[in-house]
């Protein structure tokens, strides 16, 4: 698992950019509107909307380097906001399948990038013997169909399924959603100790405090995230 301290690699498991679009995807828009408006009104996961700007964009970047570039895990893991962003960049490219679905035309651009990500981990995990998940060939769909993302038997609830479901994407990067059990926080520390250390929970990283940049960070971590977006788009 990406996120894991429990690997054989210092720095976990890396990533290609190109395998990344479905992560990609969301990243242009979420960099505009969270100038516009506050982070709270552009995400979903809790543990993200009380961050200010400078600290989810932060954030972003150094999930994009973590995943791409030969950066240590932190001590215990990745923390949970780190954790959160990636769910909820899937959940967004989600979303952006179902609005083109319910649009009904378009070139196809949107389930096309989110496709490359699920082809690699979804389907041609074992590259020896790739194979579509049981619920799509179940549906009529064939591996040797041509452009399979195209398809009307794909329907939003298989979208959901290899997206934001546990057993294909959010998998292929998460172990839990730890960060989700944001409760914890209000229980007296004595309970709160028992509850996590009966779910195998480190507090202290899960729920660890975003990094807040200064402006020379922030705008250097911005340049990172449009730089990953235009090395996505040449793909």
């Amino acid at each position: 698992m990406w996120n894991s301290p429990y690997t054989f690699s210092e720095s976990g498991k890396r990533y290609c950019l190109a395998d990344l679009s479905v992560l990609v995807l969301p990243l242009d828009e979420l960099l505009y509107l969270t100038k516009v408006g506050p982070v709270a009104d552009q995400v979903s996961e809790g543990i993200l909307q009380n961050l200010e700007r400078g600290e989810f964009v932060y954030a972003l970047f150094e999930v994009f380097e973590a995943l791409t570039s030969d950066v240590p895990i932190p001590e215990g893991g990745h923390p949970g906001v780190h954790q959160a962003l990636i769910a909820e960049l899937l959940v967004q490219s989600f979303d952006k399948v179902v609005a083109e679905i319910e649009v009904g035309e378009g070139d196809y651009y949107i389930r096309k990038a989110v496709w490359r990500s699920v082809d690699r981990f979804a389907i041609h995990s074992d590259y020896d013997e790739p194979s579509l998940p049981c619920f799509l060939e179940d549906s009529g769909l064939k591996l040797s169909d041509p452009d399979i993302y195209r398809s009307d038997k794909i329907t939003i609830d298989h979208w959901d399924e290899l997206l934001a479901g546990e057993s294909f994407l959010f998998s292929e990067f998460l172990a839990d959603d730890d960060w989700r059990m944001d409760s914890l926080l209000d229980l007296h520390p004595d309970k709160a100790k028992m509850v996590t250390e009966l779910v195998g929970l480190n507090l202290d990283v899960v729920h660890a405090l975003p990094h807040t940049p200064n402006e020379e960070e922030l705008e250097m971590a911005e340049r990172y995230l449009i730089d990953v977006i235009r090395k996505s788009e040449r793909h």
